[in-house]
């Protein structure tokens, strides 16, 4: 996720350089407005940072549900030299 922001950041920073679209400016990709904007550079590094934060949280849920549900760790007797 990081590094695909960081190559669209790069994208949008090139079209507002040379004035011309590119598939990261774009307006039919970009939302229907100008794509080469600061508040679209804004909005990708936030995504940058945030979205794998927030899909952290969520997996880090997962595996607390999963670990109350299952019981979680639990010592294994009798197996000693099976």
């Amino acid at each position: 996720m990081i590094l695909a922001n960081l190559i669209i950041v790069s994208g949008i920073l090139l079209a507002m350089g040379t004035g011309k679209d590119n598939i990261f400016s774009a307006p039919e990709y970009s939302g229907g407005g100008n794509g080469k904007t600061w508040g679209h550079v804004a909005g990708h590094l936030t995504v940058m940072v945030v979205g794998p934060l927030i899909l952290w949280g969520i997996g880090s849920l997962i595996m607390l549900l999963t670990k109350k549900l299952t019981g979680g760790r639990q010592a294994r007797t009798g197996t000693a030299g099976a």
